[in-house]
């Protein structure tokens, strides 16, 4: 059982999600449903070239597999050992850069760090939930991308530097966002778990507001024309 506490959750741009993430509880009476509720103030854009500028290095590729899930919440004294208060879980993706757009890459095998979800610690009842992330997109494995990526050099793994970071090239060479953002979100959405106790929990997710795709019929040509590469 896993229990908050001041431990650091390492930065990554999902990490950024958690920090703006808030738990409440309805306390009221021990036999009252539990009430979650959860929302993000992830940093969002609706402008290509505002993607561009956050990110560290952009790159074009494709995704290889899946290579394993990790705790992405750490211990203050030892960021090579995993909080054991919490967990905080990110699926890492090994990925292949066909070319680099802008920045420098060391290799041209990358890894790259998806916050995937994470536990809520239920006081009341000293158990805890898992919640997987709204903003979670799996990546399709062989599909040519272009990412807009951050770099952490404590663990030599990328991540998105926006939402959304990601672009699919089609096979007709269009181009799409990648991201949960711009599909119909149900927002508000509302789950109900039952604890180990027979305790029910209400979960409310407050989605992020869904946006338009704004690259919607552009060709990759006319992209890159529009990104700031030399």
């Amino acid at each position: 059982m896993r229990k908050n506490n001041k431990k650091t959750i390492i930065v990554f741009a999902v990490a950024l999600i958690v920090s703006g993430i808030f738990l409440g509880i309805n306390r009221l009476n021990a036999k009252e449903p539990i009430i979650l509720a959860i929302s993000s103030d992830l940093p969002i854009t609706e402008d290509l070239n505002h993607m561009e500028t956050e990110a560290d290095i952009i790159v074009k590729g494709k995704y290889t597999d899946f290579k394993e899930s990790w705790n992405m919440s750490r211990d203050d004294d030892d960021l090579s050992r995993e909080n054991k208060q919490a967990y905080v879980e990110g699926h890492i993706y090994n990925f292949t850069i066909t070319e680099v757009l802008s920045g420098e890459a060391k290799n041209s095998a990358i890894q790259i760090n998806h916050h995937y979800g994470r536990d809520y610690y239920i006081e009341e009842e000293n158990d805890s939930v898992f919640i997987v992330n709204d903003l979670y997109k799996e990546p399709e494995i062989n599909q040519e991308y272009i990412l807009f990526l951050k770099y952490d050099e404590n663990f030599d793994l990328y991540y998105g530097a926006i939402e959304p970071f990601s672009i699919k090239i089609n096979k007709d060479q269009t181009v799409e966002l990648y991201s949960p953002l711009t599909e119909e979100i149900e927002h508000n959405d509302t789950k109900t778990l039952e604890l180990e106790s027979g305790r029910t929990i209400t979960i409310e997710q407050h989605a992020e507001e869904s946006i338009e795709d704004f690259i919607e019929g552009k060709t990759l040509d006319t992209l890159l024309n529009e990104l700031s590469i030399e």
